[in-house]
């Protein structure tokens, strides 16, 4: 193990006032770091939850810094989010999965965690680690003690075993709306909170929040295998270009005449076309059913939300209970409003009807290991009461060593 070298030493500066800075320089964050962390240990739930507390904002604002703005899209089932992922992956934006699903109540945790030995610890803000004398398959292990509110395993399984790749390259990721200071259950319009800060786009299935702007059909591929999809998104990426840059263009103008919007929807609308039915793409087509996939078109509208003004920010984002968390990403809303204008204007969002031609078979998981501390010499250790992910962008795990 080794500490990131952007990484502070940790500071008596406590887990609630540490506050982001979203105009910041940020080195990426590792992906792989977590996924091999996950792919070793069984409690991926914990390694998740450990790697985001200080990686979710790095993401955040090193894809901000770069212009790659996220598809925002908020689901509450495993099959949910199959399914959107294969009707959005040829957008080619990032696609965030915001979870929205039965969260478990924030408990004391200890769990007994596998650390690599290559793992780079630069996050970890609310947990408190306690080495241990022994390994497992050569690697460290260690007591972590927190309080946490974890993703189900069910999600993290797709992450690991289905969508790694995309995963590894910044193209998906999964965050429960709790942690990132947003009530998605009751208004689906606090993703346009979040929009706001990275720059992105909503995608959301309420047609009730927004009024509409125009229609749209886009395009999507289904019946082949993860690999096959991943296949196909590697080899034809030159044929989806501009496509890609088209619909970029449409889901995430913000201050735009109504001129420049009606030439970006016109762009789009030629480029689907051109890819569903032209001759220069007749051997994708080809390929699509030789590999047994057929590629199709799901509805969608273009709309604009009824009302981003500041004062109605508050009851859009973490409601009671979430108020660290709440704060936190009010903190950066108004950071990046202060540092862009315009971006405080109407978010456009992506509005469609959520359906799922094949549920999926889900396996049931396990539920995460949240247990009473033990009446041990750990009890007295005070863990942080804060939990949620939007903390800087440094490690902020706490080592707790026994003198002898």
């Amino acid at each position: 193990m080794r500490f990131s070298p952007d990484s502070p030493k940790f500071s008596d500066e406590n887990y609630e006032n540490a506050k982001v800075i979203l105009l910041q320089d940020v080195s990426p964050p590792s992906y792989q770091n977590v996924l091999d962390w996950m792919k070793i240990t069984k409690d991926r739930h914990v390694a998740f939850d450990f790697w985001a507390r200080g990686n979710y904002t790095r993401r955040l604002i090193y894809q901000r810094n770069q212009g790659t703005p996220p598809l925002l899209v908020r689901v509450s089932r495993l099959d949910e989010i199959q399914w959107a992922y294969r009707h959005l992956a040829l957008s080619g934006l990032p696609i965030e999965f915001v979870y929205s699903g039965v969260n478990l109540p924030v408990r004391k945790c200890l769990d007994v965690t596998v650390f690599p030995n290559d793992l780079i610890i630069d996050a970890g803000w609310g947990y408190l680690a306690v080495p241990i004398d022994k390994k497992y398959k050569g690697h460290h292990l260690s007591w972590l003690l927190c309080n946490a509110r974890f993703m189900p395993e069910a999600f993290l399984d797709w992450l690991v075993e289905e969508v790694s790749e995309e995963f590894v390259k910044g193209k998906v990721f999964i965050s429960p709306d709790v942690e990132i200071g947003l009530d998605t259950q009751t208004t689906l319009l606090g993703l346009g909170v979040l929009a706001t800060v990275t720059g992105g786009a909503p995608v959301i299935s309420n047609y009730d929040v927004a009024k509409a702007i125009v229609e749209l059909d886009i395009p999507y591929l289904d019946n082949m295998s993860s690999k096959q999809f991943r296949k196909f998104l590697a080899d034809y990426e030159g044929e989806l270009i501009r496509f890609q840059i088209a619909f970029r263009k449409v889901v995430t103008a913000k201050g735009k005449s109504e001129q420049q919007m009606t030439d970006y929807i016109e762009e789009l609308k030629y480029e689907i076309a051109e890819f569903m039915i032209a001759d220069k793409h007749n051997n994708v087509r080809k390929n699509i059913a030789k590999l047994g996939g057929v590629i199709g078109t799901f509805s969608a509208s273009l709309a604009m939300a009824v009302s981003t003004d500041p004062n109605s920010m508050l009851p859009l984002v973490g409601a009671a209970g979430m108020g660290a968390a709440a704060t936190s990403l009010l903190s950066l809303w108004n950071q990046a409003v202060e540092h862009e204008r315009d971006m405080s204007k109407n978010p456009y969002y992506l509005l469609w009807k959520l359906g799922i031609s094949k549920p999926s078979q889900i396996r049931k998981s396990s539920r995460p290991n949240l247990i009473e501390i033990p009446k041990t010499s750990v009890e007295q250790i005070q863990v942080p009461a804060a939990h949620h992910w939007l903390c800087p962008p440094t490690a902020g795990v706490q080592f707790v060593f026994a003198k002898k």
